[in-house]
């Protein structure tokens, strides 16, 4: 699985441990029932574990560019992530199968400078939006 975090214009993807693929043999064996040993270590990131080279390799940047562009211009959302997984036996195929409007960035690396950038860049967009005031008027004095 990954988390795709979205930060204004920053797209950041971490790695997580998914439940494992359940074959059709394995569903009319179980009356429904089924041990998945690593659900406790769900959350845990799979940056550093083992993976098959396909489960590994992240979505391609492109697709996640139009993805969350697409999805800042239809919802109106500047913070947001999505976590999306990859069908099983392909290399191109992907699913979106959450999105949260304000997630948790805790476990976003190097989340405490993205989010200060994105603030920053918030700010100097409304400082630049501020009508300018001449100094023989009084109010705000400022250059540029």
């Amino acid at each position: 699985m990954f988390k795709v975090y979205i930060v204004g214009d920053a797209i950041r993807v971490v790695r997580r441990f998914s439940l494992p693929n359940v074959d059709e043999g394995d569903l009319s064996n179980n009356a429904g029932v089924f041990r998945f040993p690593r659900v406790s270590c769900a959350a845990a990131s799979a940056d550093d574990a083992d993976l098959d080279p396909c489960v590994a390799e992240l979505p391609p940047r492109p697709l996640l560019e139009i993805l969350a562009r697409e999805l800042r211009r239809r919802l109106g959302l500047r913070l947001f992530n999505i976590d999306m997984i990859r069908e099983h036996g392909t290399r191109d195929r992907f699913y979106v199968i959450d999105m949260n409007y304000f997630p948790g960035y805790g476990k976003m690396p190097g989340y405490e400078q993205v989010f200060t950038d994105f603030l920053l860049s918030l700010a100097q967009k409304e400082y630049k939006r501020r009508p300018s005031y001449s100094s023989g008027e009084g109010g705000d004095e400022r250059e540029g």
